[in-house]
């Protein structure tokens, strides 16, 4: 079974490409318009054959017809839940060097013109370091844990 995607490629034209046997997208087919690719999807039946490679899946994704099982509908918590290894370990080990060997995260700052330079602890939490560097977005984070709550 090939895989599947859509490509807006500007305004007016819609592809759709599919996975070829090197993992290099391909575009098979050209649509004019989202409404000529819908009715395309309203005429296809079952034993079409771009229905058994996935296409038809697919377009309904596209279309927004259906959800696509592969995008999560949290996508700020599934990240942080994929990383949360990573990031627990990294948070245990900065926290050993402050308590154990008194090492701290600093930074130099410019103290002006003439001056010379001043080296400072950083008082950036590690938490909001760990999520800029796995690119985690907090606020969007929150909004995801409010939504799940409403949920």
């Amino acid at each position: 079974m090939s895989e599947w995607k859509f490509v807006n490629q500007d305004s007016s034209i819609y592809s759709y490409t599919r996975l070829d046997k090197d993992h290099r997208w391909v575009v098979d087919e050209e649509f004019e318009s989202e409404e000529a690719l819908r009715e395309l999807v309203e005429r296809c039946q079952s034993g079409h054959e771009l229905v058994e490679e996935g296409w038809l899946p697919a377009a309904r994704i596209f279309l927004g017809l259906d959800e696509d099982p592969k995008v999560p509908k949290y996508p700020e918590t599934h990240k942080m839940v994929q990383v949360s290894p990573y990031s627990q370990m990294i948070g245990e080990f900065v926290d050993w060097l402050r308590s154990e060997k008194t090492i701290f995260l600093a930074k130099w700052y410019s103290i002006g013109i003439g001056k010379g330079d001043e080296l400072r602890t950083v008082n950036t939490p590690i938490q909001d370091l760990l999520a800029e560097f796995f690119g985690i977005d907090r606020g969007k984070l929150e909004e995801e844990a409010r939504d799940m709550l409403k949920n």
